[in-house]
């Protein structure tokens, strides 16, 4: 695993993060599963991106169909939050429909540390269900055909 523990560096390097014994370790226990190589083909492509990439990033990359994780679902909500206190990236069209079930940017600025906390679970759950709902909407498409209904017999 010395090439991945070159790409954690390298990664942390980009994106400014302290590498620690316990990162690496994490990260590696976290990926055990998947062949070296595959590994650090992920980490370059992911050193283009905007954030320190989590587990979870390397396995959509790795394994595209692989079901959103909590770490996804936290990772949207920080996201969410940044947008509404300080203006930061819009969200994307899946983050904003599960915002959208919850509650509003408003609420949000003006919410104390127990209502963050009450939104935040909320959003988790209705953004993960939202993920799933694109997922079978998008297979839903492939398997008709653009639509198409055909009869088998």
């Amino acid at each position: 695993m010395e090439k991945f523990n070159e790409t954690i560096n390298a990664l942390c390097a980009v994106f400014d993060r302290k590498v620690s014994k316990e990162l690496v370790k994490a990260y590696q226990f976290a990926l055990r599963n998947f062949d070296e190589d595959q590994l650090v083909a992920a980490g370059a492509e992911l050193m283009n991106g905007q954030y320190f990439p989590k587990p979870y990033d390397f396995i959509q990359l790795i394994s595209p169909d692989a079901p959103p994780t909590k770490d996804c679902a936290d990772a949207a909500w920080s996201r969410i939050k940044d947008w509404a206190f300080c203006g930061g990236e819009i969200p994307n069209q899946t983050e904003f429909r599960a915002m959208r079930g919850v509650c509003d940017k408003y609420m949000i600025m003006n919410a104390d540390e127990r209502e963050l906390k009450s939104y935040g679970f909320s959003f988790r759950s209705a953004y993960l269900v939202n993920v799933e709902r694109e997922k079978n909407a998008e297979t839903r498409e492939r398997i008709e055909g653009g639509g198409e209904m055909r009869r088998l017999l």
